[in-house]
């Protein structure tokens, strides 16, 4: 093998490393909490288009943590604040706080749902473009 082979194969092997240790710090981050899976997407040809998740109980002023594990474009997020796990009247409680997440990461957003007085959290995506977008992931409301 040459020296520049063997470059190239230990390159790869140490970002295969680095892979795997991403992936298995976000497994770890969610095993610890309450997380809670979504799938959300905008279609916005007809005008402004959103998704709202699924709510859960909040009991602390922490920021929401967001893991996005697929994406085909950008959304923008922001945390809402509702009374009801069904989520059935929610309010803005990001605070003006919007984040444009358009690849997979993980996200910790600034929330006022506790502060507020609002018992579960959840969050909504704006369409940024006029395709279809969507995203899947989990987040933990902490």
């Amino acid at each position: 093998m040459t020296k520049n082979c063997k470059k190239i194969k230990n390159c790869i092997t140490m970002m295969m490393l680095l892979a795997m240790m991403g992936v298995s710090s976000v497994t770890i981050a969610k095993a610890n909490g309450n997380a809670v899976d979504f799938s959300l997407s905008t279609e916005a040809y007809y005008g402004d288009d959103y998704d709202i998740s699924p709510f859960a109980r909040k009991e602390t002023s922490d920021s929401v943590e967001v893991a996005i594990e697929s994406s085909t474009g950008g959304l923008d997020y922001r945390v809402m604040g509702s009374d009801s796990l069904e989520g059935s009247s929610y309010s803005d409680c990001s605070n003006g706080y919007t984040y444009r997440i358009s690849e997979p990461t993980i996200q910790y957003m600034y929330s006022w749902v506790y502060e507020w007085g609002y018992d579960y959290a959840g969050l909504r995506v704006d369409a940024v473009n006029d395709t279809l977008t969507a995203h899947s992931g989990w987040f933990i409301p902490r």
